[in-house]
């Protein structure tokens, strides 16, 4: 096993190499983690029986590094053709454009993704364009294209192998991707998306280091590997939320994992992640709350449905009701503050939940009510973010009455109102629905608490 006091340098190597090697691989859409098809492409080709050894060679190392019995796992080789027609097959299976349609509303709504984008062709681009090898958890099968290799693996290919059989691994041992899969909060699916990269990540980096000091690979070999696989990897940008989607789990992950890694030096606390799995994107930002096990507060705003009838319109339908979690609050948070400010005023979120309504004519209307850990949190979140919005919106709020605070801007009106410190911010189409809206929420909320 590897000791952590290996020299700076080779880390910070195998580091680079790791994510250039892996590339980009958007959360929301992101093939093996969702993989759900009945596809099976026609084996028109065998692997490779030396590499096939060499492979499984390297599964042993891996099983071995991470402390788990080697995961017996289906290999199949297919042409360039198959596997683009198989991860087509997979990303039609789970990603509809109803689906496409109340993500973007949900990105539009934190000003994550602008208006009128049209998000499925974006992730079907994005998914299918270049795949590469990739691991399917309902088969149990690693899809890989054809390689000849009479000696031992490249580091490409050992990198490219050792990340779809980590994966393996940790579904054959802790159904990590089926847990994911049957997880419809989406703070905690990227939170728990965040575990299997991170756990994916260090153990490569681990195996890396290992091979490294066995004379395997020489550092200066990684470093010529690092370059090359960097000119080859990123033949597409994403929006911005996407990418920072898929660093964010890969990093952070990374984080959260050898943060529990090192508390111990074993492997308990990780393998315990699957049997108590993170409960939002709170717990990987911050691990000592996970090692709590702090459970976030449930908390919703009032649904509309009265409202409407009130107000005699029922062309609003639901299509967004979802917790945003910490990670994407300090993505929305980023629009109009900076890293510091970002940091002070999103930690200590407590809960959340958000509801959006979209009309026929293609209007939206979100409803959003955030809780706090302590008082001093939800004050730091009140000041900071009607800077947030003074900056973003470019424009300064205008009070309407002594509860309500609202900001016109020309392509979105907001309103901010406080109760038994929960915030209550409301976007619509108009200022006077916003505020309306508003007040119908601290009513309905005060019969309720008081």
């Amino acid at each position: 096993m590897v000791k952590h006091n290996t020299k700076f340098h080779i880390f910070i190597s195998c580091t680079i190499i790791i994510a250039l090697t892996i590339g980009l691989s958007v959360a929301m859409f992101d093939t093996h983690a969702y993989a759900q098809n009945a596809f099976t492409p026609t084996p028109t080709l065998a692997l490779d029986p030396i590499y096939r050894a060499n492979i499984e060679l390297a599964e042993a190392q891996v099983s071995n590094i991470r402390g788990l019995p080697i995961a017996t796992v289906n290999k199949q080789a297919v042409t360039p053709e198959e596997l683009s027609a198989l991860v087509q097959a997979d990303f039609e299976s789970k990603y509809t454009i109803e689906t496409a349609q109340a993500d973007a509303a949900f990105y539009q709504a934190l000003g994550l993704l602008p208006y009128g984008v049209d998000l499925y062709s974006i992730a079907n681009s994005i998914v299918t364009t270049s795949p590469t090898d990739y691991y399917n958890p309902v088969t149990n099968t690693v899809y890989m294209l054809p390689n000849i290799s009479e000696g031992p693996l490249s580091l490409n290919q050992t990198v490219r192998y050792g990340e779809n059989y980590i994966y393996a691994l940790l579904e054959n041992q802790f159904n990590a991707f089926t847990q994911l899969n049957a997880t419809n909060n989406l703070d905690q699916a990227t939170a728990m998306r965040a575990v299997i990269e991170g756990d994916m990540r260090f153990t490569l980096e681990l195996l890396l280091i290992e091979l490294i000091q066995s004379g395997t690979y020489s550092l200066e070999s990684l470093l010529s590997q690092a370059a090359s696989v960097g000119a080859l990897e990123f033949v597409s940008t994403p929006p911005p939320i996407l990418a920072e989607e898929a660093t964010w789990g890969s990093e952070a992950g990374y984080r959260f994992v050898s943060k529990l890694y090192s508390e111990t030096n074993t492997w308990r606390l990780v393998n315990l992640l699957y049997e108590r799995p993170p409960l939002s994107t709170e717990h990987i930002l911050h691990p000592t709350l996970y090692l709590l096990y702090e459970q976030p507060e449930k908390v919703a705003p009032i649904s509309l449905e009265q409202f409407w009838s009130i107000q005699e319109s029922n062309h609003w339908q639901l299509v967004v009701d979802q917790t945003v979690g910490e990670f994407y609050l300090r993505q929305h948070l980023l629009l109009g503050l900076d890293e510091a400010q970002t940091d002070q005023v999103a930690t200590g979120w407590g809960g959340d939940r958000m509801m959006i309504y979209a009309s026929a004519e293609g209007e939206f209307i979100m409803l959003w009510r955030i809780s706090f850990d302590t008082t001093t949190d939800f004050n730091e979140f009140a000041q900071g973010y009607r800077t947030f919005l003074n900056n973003w919106l470019l424009t300064t709020e205008s009070a309407t009455d002594h509860s309500i605070n609202c900001w016109e801007a020309s392509n979105r009106n907001v309103c901010f109102a406080s109760i038994n410190e929960d915030v209550l911010i409301v976007s619509a189409p108009s200022l006077t629905t916003a505020q309306e809206i508003l007040q119908f929420q601290i009513n309905a909320l005060t019969a309720i608490f008081g």
